[in-house]
């Protein structure tokens, strides 16, 4: 019969190496392995941390801007420069100088829409470009019909001047002003009604339309305003460094009146003006 070579593979290394010695190597490449995989976990670890540690940096700037943001600087409070003048009047020991009232001009006055709620105002119209830049003019426009009002917000001044009264100025129909001065139909006498506005912060001109703005709070009083002649309300207390808003319209009785009228102070007073009397 044939001899069949029987076919066999060793699961050993044949020659002279022994079992140990195969041990031994396998031992020293399972050693690169995990060296290897060490590394790569050490790497793995560090760009996690690195990347925590930049979202972690990220959330603390957004948290800082976002409080500057909802704090901005015109939200702070004037903090008080006259400390101790209570105490000194109220000892009554002092010797009082007696001030004519002061004028006060608006700081802000802004138009809305009751036909466009949505409509913002363009503000700063008379600013102009001189050879140095760009010159903004310290001028209050009121403009009053059936469907424009117009918001102007005071800050009272000084110390010891805290009686107020709000008066409207109008210069003559014929006076030489560089914008055109309207007062009703033909120039007749015009009624307009005057309410205190809710708000304890600064009007804010970029945003105020007929559909954001503060609403009114309590009516004042109802002007008649006449051509060349200055009007005042009653007075009212107006503590040191405190906001007083205010918004003109149409009175009930009288829907339909026109009021255009443009300041340009120190030069001229022409609209509202808030008048401070002495209290100490």
């Amino acid at each position: 019969m044939e001899n069949i070579q029987e076919e066999s593979i060793s699961l050993l290394p044949l020659g002279n190496g022994s079992t140990s010695e195969f041990r031994y190597s396998r031992g020293l490449e399972d050693d690169r392995v995990h060296a290897t995989k060490s590394k790569s976990n050490f790497l793995l670890q560090a760009v996690l941390v690195v990347f925590a540690a930049e979202i972690a940096l990220y959330l603390y700037i957004n948290h800082t801007l976002n409080g500057l943001l909802r704090n901005p600087a015109k939200e702070l409070s004037i903090q008080n420069s006259y400390m101790g003048l209570e105490d000194l009047y109220r000892t009554g020991r002092n010797t009082t100088t007696r001030y004519p009232p002061i004028l006060n001009a608006p700081r802000l006055t802004g138009q809305v829409s009751k036909a466009e709620p949505r409509k913002v105002f363009p503000q700063d119209q008379h600013r102009r470009m001189m050879s140095f830049g760009t010159v903004s003019s310290f001028d209050r426009h009121i403009q009053v019909s059936e469907d424009i009002h117009t918001l102007f917000q005071f800050r009272s001044t000084d110390y010891g001047m805290e009686r107020c009264a709000l008066a409207l100025q109008l210069p003559p129909l014929d006076a030489a002003l560089p914008e055109p001065f309207v007062l009703g139909d033909d120039g007749g006498d015009s009624l307009f009604d005057v309410c205190a506005v809710e708000t304890s912060k600064p009007l804010d001109l970029a945003s105020l339309s007929w559909a954001t703005r503060p609403k009114c709070d309590k009516y004042v009083g109802t002007l008649l305003a006449r051509a060349g002649e200055e009007v005042m309300l009653p007075e009212f207390f107006c503590s040191w460094a405190s906001l007083h808003t205010f918004e003109v319209s149409c009175a009930q009785r009288s829907p339909r009146c026109t009021l255009d009228v443009w300041s340009s102070f120190p030069n001229d007073t022409y609209g509202f003006v808030l008048y401070q009397y002495q209290t100490v």
